[in-house]
């Protein structure tokens, strides 16, 4: 099966997770899960395809709340993203 991705999907999916606004600690709760290391990792790429989620101020938040995890830290210097 093929899927065609439409022009502005990734931008409606964004404002779709904004409209969710249940972002506590972790997508699904308060428990950091491999769902959150997924999403973490896909919204990261939005900068290499001009999208900038600081128009969707829950999902940047989240993004950065992840980010500052510890060893989401430690990983990502480790593979070179960060200094």
């Amino acid at each position: 099966m093929t899927v065609k991705a439409e022009a502005g999907q990734p931008k409606k999916q964004a404002m779709d997770a904004e409209d969710m606004r249940s972002y506590r600690e972790a997508m699904t709760g308060d428990k950091f899960t491999v769902a959150d290391a997924y999403l973490f990792t896909v919204l990261r790429w939005s900068t290499r395809v001009n999208i900038d989620l600081g128009k969707w101020p829950n999902v940047k938040a989240y993004v950065d709340r992840v980010a500052a995890r510890p060893k989401v830290q430690e990983t990502m210097k480790a593979e070179g993203l960060i200094q």
